[in-house]
């Protein structure tokens, strides 16, 4: 897994809770189809490096996956592949250190 400071990966790129996505051709539509946001509902400031940590090693990506934190319990996930977004989207967890995970593409 990877933490990430550097906000942008692979045609991706974070600016304060804006998300810009090269969109040219299939490319951004692959960049899409490979992210997730997620939101832990409570308004408890989680742990950021403990929440990516408990992910990471819950869907069994640690070195296939980038997370990116955009605020208070709001995060990206970027996979390296669409069959991982499905995976986690069936497979959840749906709850992170006893909240509601929230997860949209």
């Amino acid at each position: 897994m990877e933490l990430d400071d550097t906000n942008s990966a692979e045609g991706l790129t974070l600016e304060g809770a804006e998300i810009q996505l090269d969109m040219e051709g299939e490319a951004g539509l692959a960049i899409a189809k490979k992210t997730l946001v997620g939101r832990i509902l409570t308004d408890k400031a989680l742990n950021r490096v403990a929440v990516k940590e408990i992910l990471a090693q819950a869907w069994r990506l640690n070195e296939e996956l980038k997370i990116f934190d955009m605020g208070p319990n709001v995060f990206l996930f970027y996979f390296y592949e669409s069959k991982q977004v499905k995976m986690v989207l069936e497979d959840g967890p749906r709850y992170v250190m006893g909240h509601i995970l929230s997860l949209q593409n």
